[in-house]
């Protein structure tokens, strides 16, 4: 194990959940009659929730009022994180390898803390990390290293010391400049950037099970 410490992202990470999130805001966008600029996605994929909210707001004119809109959208996604996300194929299994070897894992995510836990809690995982720490905790989005380096304090090592897993191209080139060992993870949502996560990060993978360490483990 090259690391010791991780930092791991959440949506397209360990949870298979971009595809649901992929239309999320589209769909509501779509609620005000506004379409989608070019560069939606790739701001949608690393902004707080509040800083989305401001851009429905500022660039594209929705007219609610900001509690109202995170209102609308958490009652979205609250059931699906309660009661149906799922973990990638053998990020489970690889969080377990992690643990029975000592290396400490956090968490760093755009998402908000209630629908983390919610879905944290569904799959069985929260008792797994040092620390959690969201966009909204830091006040800043994954275009700023801040959430990766306040999640590294509960980690004990130093920044090249610890991996950072991504699957969005911006959020894994923020670790990589910071510093961080920056593991790429393919999601279908981001296939499009692959050449790009390819380039930024120190490794890449298509899926966990692809990682050394279950070939260790079938040659034990």
């Amino acid at each position: 194990m090259k690391y010791k410490g991780v930092i791991f992202d959440l949506d397209g990470t360990l949870f298979d959940s971009m595809v649901f999130w992929d239309n999320v805001g589209e769909h509501f966008l779509a609620k005000y009659g506004a379409v989608p600029k070019p560069d939606f996605r790739d701001k949608f994929y690393v902004l707080s929730t509040d800083e989305t909210i401001d851009m429905f707001i500022n660039e594209y004119g929705v007219t609610e009022t900001h509690e109202s809109v995170m209102r609308m959208m958490l009652d979205d996604v609250g059931e699906f994180y309660r009661e149906r996300v799922r973990m990638k194929p053998g990020a489970r299994e690889f969080m377990d390898v992690l643990r029975a070897r000592g290396v400490p894992m956090a968490l760093a995510t755009a998402t908000e803390r209630d629908l983390v836990d919610a879905g944290l809690a569904h799959c069985g995982i929260a008792d797994y990390f040092s620390a959690i720490v969201t966009c909204t905790d830091v006040g800043r989005s994954k275009t700023e290293p801040d959430i990766y380096l306040k999640a590294l304090e509960s980690l004990g090592a130093a920044v090249g010391e610890c991996a950072v897993f991504e699957d969005a191209v911006e959020a894994a080139r923020t670790a990589a400049a910071a510093g961080f060992y920056t593991v790429g993870v393919w999601d279908p949502t981001g296939a499009v950037n692959e050449d790009e996560m390819r380039r930024v990060c120190d490794e890449y993978i298509m899926s966990f099970l692809d990682l050394p360490c279950f070939a260790e483990d079938k040659r034990s």
